[in-house]
């Protein structure tokens, strides 16, 4: 599996960092360390490299995935699991349900 220690993570921001700069993204499925305002694309070398969150969030209410799942920052960046643990009756319901398969399959 994946080793995501304290030098892992230095290195994988490190990437984060180098691959903004030339206008890239790093791949969203692996371990993210952005901060809220590096993912939404609002300071530094992130800037342009991702849609703004305002229209990101006009979709989620056009479509009814507002407390249904959860924000795209929230499922791929560690820094949202790590800064403000939720309260599990407001986590979303694609989150419940795999907290639920998890904990019964394992």
């Amino acid at each position: 599996g994946r080793v995501c220690d304290e030098l892992a993570s230095s290195y994988s921001r490190q990437v984060e960092e180098e691959v903004a700069k030339v206008g890239g993204r790093k791949m969203l499925y692996s371990h993210n360390f952005y901060t809220h305002t590096q993912f939404w694309g609002r300071e530094g070398p992130f800037q342009k490299t991702m849609p703004s969150e305002s229209h990101y969030l006009k979709l989620r209410k056009k479509y009814g995935a507002e407390g249904v799942y959860m924000s795209l920052f929230d499922k791929v960046c560690e820094k949202a699991r790590s800064d403000t643990p939720m309260d599990p009756a407001t986590r979303p319901l694609s989150a419940r349900i795999s907290r639920s398969l998890a904990s019964y399959l394992l």
